[in-house]
């Protein structure tokens, strides 16, 4: 006889942003306010192009540990892109919030079939991912009894000008491999959205 029910157990909720996670948004916001959308995005692919190999392990098997370093990786060739000269820091207090919307990138999820990326017009690849360049952070959380056994999110920024895009590849994508960060917890979303 066959069992129908479901083998999956509830998962636990996303935690909070520790320090450490905060002060890496923090920072990685600032430079990203300061870069000028799209323009940079061709110059940031080319600066991030040498990490297919990471992108795979990622997929293949998303643990914190190499979404962290390509993430920092990431994080280098934006600031690699800041010229001394571009004016004031953003980010500063008294600074207006980032602009655009916030959305995850589940790795592992995609059924690389295309949708999100024909229906975004190329804001999204084959595998559902946004442009490298605007992943900020790793978010994490357990699954199940099994201390190993954990989800991993990819927090990403959509900036204004591709935010029509974005959502309709987030809605035409049918893996669940993209969704809105205040759709998994708004916790995660108040804070997110309180970086300046």
């Amino acid at each position: 006889m066959v069992n129908l029910l479901s083998d999956k157990r509830p998962t636990e909720p996303f935690p909070p942003l520790d320090d450490d996670q905060r002060a890496r948004i923090e920072q990685r916001v600032r430079v990203l306010s300061r870069l000028d959308w799209p323009d940079c995005a061709r110059d940031l692919a080319r600066a991030v192009a040498g990490v297919s190999a990471e992108l795979e392990e990622l997929e293949n098997e998303p643990t914190p540990v190499v979404a962290q370093d390509l993430l920092a990786c990431v994080a280098r060739a934006r600031h690699s892109l800041l010229d001394a000269s571009s004016g004031p820091p953003a980010g500063t207090p008294g600074s207006p919030p980032l602009g655009g919307e916030w959305l995850c990138y589940w790795p592992g999820r995609s059924l690389s079939t295309g949708e999100a990326e024909i229906a975004s017009r190329g804001f999204f690849d084959v595998r559902d991912r946004p442009p490298l360049g605007l992943w900020v952070e790793a978010l994490g959380r357990r699954r199940g009894r099994s201390l190993e056994a954990f989800e991993l999110a990819i927090l990403c920024w959509v900036p204004p000008s591709a935010v029509r895009s974005a959502r309709a590849g987030r809605d035409a994508c049918a893996s669940g491999s993209l969704t809105n960060l205040a759709d998994i917890s708004d916790l995660l979303n108040e804070q997110v959205l309180s970086i300046r």
